[in-house]
């Protein structure tokens, strides 16, 4: 988004393929490669950082959550029929640990109800690490995220989240197996 401005990456463009991003701060991630590997689309972000897609965000997240009327107004548009159905692509990425899977499946359901031809695409869950980066090379060396003792979860919810995919039509990328080349 830095490249585009702000607000491209949150307009539709009329006369090209566009994918809604959405999901909680990992979103960027998921922009970026879309934004990237197919250069010829446009691709649109919804992120907020701990704001995935939920219809029931309010009951979820705590009462102190930041920006948590933020999050709760983002969803009811992330939901609406007339907002979604500007997408020719629906792409989620989210970090799965109080977020679950099956929060995920509430937005799933949605989208095939509202758009039942609706291409999704679901990327898998994110390493978690025991402390911040810095720390962690702080302690470890250059070579931490080699260490398998820096991490606290890894792709937690990977089959889960390919099931899911699968039963709503979805086209799983799973980052343990794009990424994970340590063996775990």
């Amino acid at each position: 988004c830095g490249l585009r401005g702000c607000v491209r990456c949150q307009a539709v463009v009329l006369g090209k393929l566009n994918i809604l991003v959405v999901g909680d701060s990992m979103t960027v991630d998921a922009y970026n490669v879309l934004h990237t590997v197919f250069p010829e689309v446009n691709p649109v972000l919804s992120e907020q950082s701990g704001c995935a897609p939920y219809s029931k965000m309010d009951a979820l997240l705590r009462p102190n959550f930041p920006d948590r009327s933020d999050c709760i107004e983002l969803n009811r548009k992330r939901f609406a029929p007339e907002f979604l159905t500007q997408f020719d692509m629906i792409a989620v990425a989210a970090q799965f640990e109080w977020y679950k899977p099956e929060h995920l499946e509430d937005f799933l359901i949605h989208v095939r109800q509202v758009i039942p031809s609706a291409k999704l695409v679901v990327f898998g869950n994110y390493i978690t690490l025991k402390a911040n980066c810095w720390e962690l090379a702080a302690k470890y060396g250059i070579r931490a995220c080699e260490n398998p003792d820096a991490f606290d979860t890894k792709f937690n919810f990977d089959p889960e989240l390919a099931a899911l995919s699968e039963r709503h039509g979805a086209i799983y990328l799973s980052l343990r197996g794009i990424f994970c080349t340590f063996g775990s």
